[in-house]
């Protein structure tokens, strides 16, 4: 899974150059899945837990569609650990704070 190349669609150039300057990195493409590539069948993935169903079809994410952390969750794990980690070691793509309690989303 991990391995998987997939195809994609860049966005046009003026994407590109706004998201290198916003995140201060060179050369950085946007890409988007698009309705003529082939996802992958999550029956064939592999990689355990997988929890999805076998007709369920990804395309870039490993299993479902989005990834949420909630600030609170990580710094209540952070306190548990000797080393502190960044949130970006889980590699979400939807941050949320101010929750109710860790682990509430």
């Amino acid at each position: 899974c991990w391995d998987a190349k997939i195809n994609g669609k860049k966005y046009d150039i003026d994407v590109s150059n706004w998201l290198s300057t916003f995140l201060e990195t060179p050369d950085l493409d946007l890409v988007y899945f698009d309705d003529q590539f082939e996802g992958r069948i999550c029956k064939d993935i592999i990689d355990p837990p997988n929890s999805a169903r076998d007709y369920d079809v990804a395309s870039y994410h490993d299993e479902s569609p989005f990834h949420l952390d909630t600030m609170e969750s990580f710094n209540d794990l952070n306190q548990r650990l000797k080393t502190p980690i960044t949130i970006y070691n889980f590699r979400p793509n939807i941050i949320v704070q101010n929750v109710q309690a860790p682990y509430a989303e």
